[in-house]
């Protein structure tokens, strides 16, 4: 199996759509990681407690460097915010992270 890079990609504009996206993510990432059950259903708690309390643009820029950085340190825990992950809350409810990766947004959060 090859990954091919698209330019088309949807939008997540919310947790329900983010959670189904996720799920089908899992079922194909449990095939190979059976042990890690626990950890992305942590994750998704994670995820949705925050969209609870954040704008969801900020939950989603997490969620992508958090995946960032577990593509570069695989052992890292799936149920835990990581600490290179920095969150930085602001009082409108927005949060970013101090990760050095790109943003997935076109105008990222600095």
């Amino acid at each position: 199996m090859e990954w091919q890079e698209t330019s088309c990609s949807k939008e997540i504009p919310n947790f329900e759509t983010w959670a189904k996206a996720f799920r089908a993510y899992a079922a194909l990432y449990l095939s190979y990681y059976p042990d890690k059950s626990v950890e992305l259903l942590k994750y998704q708690g994670l995820i949705k407690k925050a969209s609870l309390s954040y704008k969801w643009k900020a939950v989603l820029t997490y969620d992508f460097y958090f995946r960032q950085n577990l593509a570069d340190y695989p052992l890292q825990p799936w149920g835990s915010p990581t600490q290179s992950c920095t969150l930085i809350v602001s009082p409108t409810g927005t949060w970013s992270s101090r990760a050095k990766r790109a943003s997935p947004h076109k105008d990222p959060t600095p």
